[in-house]
């Protein structure tokens, strides 16, 4: 779901709300949640690498995956690839994970980048 909107029209508040609400309680799908700053210099490649590590906090297979990957491929962390990234990182782990139900994960402000 992609929310947007004008400056100060409650994105973040709506962002911040729905990540609380599904770390918490019966829900417990939220997978990770990235919130950019403008204050925080901060690259695109940064959330690529937060949810991964959240990815593999969240679940054991993805993590073992995850792992794997980054032990055959240590040149990740230095590659300016984004798309190299998340195929690596997200993608390719989660291939090989098995998740039962939905996984959120909410970025906030991706603009702010």
């Amino acid at each position: 779901f992609w929310l947007r909107g004008h400056a100060g029209s409650g994105k973040s508040a709506l962002a911040t709300t729905i990540a609380r609400h599904f770390d918490t309680g019966n829900e417990r799908c939220l997978g990770s949640s990235f919130f950019f700053d403008k204050a925080i210099p901060r690259r695109a490649r940064d959330v690529l690498w937060k949810i991964s590590r959240d990815l593999a906090g969240f679940n054991p297979l993805f993590r073992k995956a995850l792992v794997g990957i980054l032990t055959a491929q240590p040149d990740l962390k230095e590659t300016s690839s984004i798309s190299r990234q998340f195929e690596k990182l997200i993608l390719e782990p989660a291939r090989m994970a098995s998740f039962s139900g939905s996984i959120l994960i909410v970025i906030d402000a991706l603009d702010e980048c």
